[in-house]
């Protein structure tokens, strides 16, 4: 599942409690979630981890590196390297800089075991000891998973990040250090500081809400506050969007407005 950013409209105004003019809004996003194919989106990924990166932000560093590994695997598979097509499957299905398509992954595993590599024959045996269905090379609806994982795919285990917290990933997930920092906070008291426009005490919230940390579990509020601190040039927060466009989320739709200049508290 994953999300799509629509722009609305600029110079918005909206009627503040006493029915008198409120601030104007710089613009008006609507956030909305549906199960479609992620791959139309990894142009956003890309985009929100080089905004990112241009702060020199660690994680979106190193998941344009992933980026590039993928792409230099993807140069040798395509010139027949069958190495190269083992490890190309992998990192589809893990979504090693690139999204997750297991059909792409299953095409390329096909590739290196019509090509001899030990690794993608082996996998074949081994799915078949479970599978309903027997797999063959050479099969039109071939489908099969890699059974030995490169080590940097289980490295990075982004979509873990993100919901129920599993602690026996928070290595893989880059959150060890983060989970010690938000775990500390207090709820009221940073939500006050979010809604003042303070664009970290904004990430921090919206992990409490992914989390379910001094308040009830809520990814609608969890992405609202991630994006609204990405729009105000928080580099962390913008690195989480490319993770969720690149990993997916499920959530329902919200409305998200972003105004010019810090809202009072």
């Amino acid at each position: 599942m994953e999300f799509e950013l629509e722009k609305r409209g600029f110079g918005i105004c909206r009627k503040g409690k006493n029915g008198m003019p409120d601030r104007p809004v710089l613009y008006q996003e609507e956030v909305s979630f549906a199960g479609t194919d992620m791959e139309q989106y990894w142009s956003d990924a890309v985009y929100w981890y080089k905004k990112a990166a241009l702060q020199n932000e660690p994680l979106a560093v190193q998941m344009l590196q992933c980026i590039e590994e993928f792409e230099a695997v993807k140069r040798k598979s395509l010139g027949g390297n069958a190495d190269a097509q083992y490890l190309l499957s992998a990192y589809y299905f893990y979504g090693y800089g690139t999204n997750e398509n297991p059909q792409q992954g299953a095409k390329w595993l096909h590739h290196a075991a019509m090509r001899g590599n030990k690794e993608a024959i082996r996998s074949i045996g081994e799915w078949n000891k479970d599978a309903e269905f027997v797999q063959a090379i050479g099969d039109p609806d071939f489908f099969v998973a890699p059974y030995f994982v490169p080590k940097c795919c289980e490295e990075y285990k982004m979509k873990a990040r993100h919901g129920k917290l599993q602690r026996k990933y928070i290595s893989q997930t880059r959150l060890d250090v983060l989970w010690k920092e938000i775990s500390k906070l207090e709820f009221f008291g940073t939500k006050f500081e979010a809604m003042a426009g303070y664009s970290d005490k904004q990430y921090q919230l919206a992990w409490m809400y992914d989390w379910g940390l001094g308040v009830q579990q809520d990814m609608k509020e969890a992405i609202k506050w991630f994006v609204e601190a990405a729009f105000n040039q928080y580099a962390p927060a913008q690195t989480e969007l490319g993770i969720m466009y690149q990993y997916g989320i499920m959530a329902t739709t919200c409305r998200l407005e972003v105004f010019d200049g810090k809202k009072e508290a």
